[in-house]
């Protein structure tokens, strides 16, 4: 089913403090906005039809970027008990993998079926450049065989000002600008 409401909707009493806002974003996760409007396409168990008032009104963009600002400020302040909880969790985990690779070590194996699951070694490895000047020297010292030491990534910054520079592209690569939407507290 799809209701559709107005801006209006955005200035429901829902929206009066952090933790309803919350809430009243939850409700519209799976949304779009059509013209001056929002389009939800699950409706939603928290928010009553009742409670939201569709009219056709101009949009209060200081109630709509407070309320911004406030669903901000509520998913850093998540993220933050997230970040904190995880780190405890991490901890213990740590612990628990040092007794299993000494166990490991101790009998010889590389892993261990059990009841609960299966523990096992793996090899993590990565590779990065500590001189980048040194490295470079090196691969341009026989390009031919080494130019493959580098990713397939360029250089944004140097795209954005050779584009400037020529009004073109590099050859093979493409360029991507889109418009996006920032809100800063005052």
């Amino acid at each position: 089913m799809k209701r559709t409401y107005d801006h209006d909707a955005m200035r429901c009493d829902a929206m009066r403090s952090a933790s309803t806002a919350t809430r009243w974003a939850c409700d519209f996760t799976e949304s779009r906005s059509v013209g001056h409007r929002i389009e939800a396409t699950t409706p939603s168990p928290t928010v009553k039809p009742a409670q939201i008032q569709a009219r056709r009104s101009p949009v209060n963009l200081d109630e709509l970027v407070a309320n911004y600002i406030k669903l901000r400020d509520k998913k850093s302040q998540l993220r933050k008990q997230y970040d904190e909880k995880v780190v405890k969790i991490d901890a213990v985990m740590d612990k628990m993998e040092a007794i299993i690779l000494k166990t490991f070590q101790n009998s010889g194996i590389d892993s261990a079926h059990t009841n609960a699951g299966t523990a096992y070694l793996s090899i993590r490895t990565s590779a990065y450049v500590t001189n980048r000047e040194d490295f470079f020297t090196w691969v341009l010292d026989d390009t031919e065989n080494r130019i493959s030491f580098f990713a397939d990534r360029v250089n944004k910054a140097m795209v954005e000002e050779f584009k400037a520079a020529n009004g073109n592209l590099p050859p093979g690569v493409t360029y991507r600008s889109e418009v996006t939407v920032g809100v800063r507290r005052i």
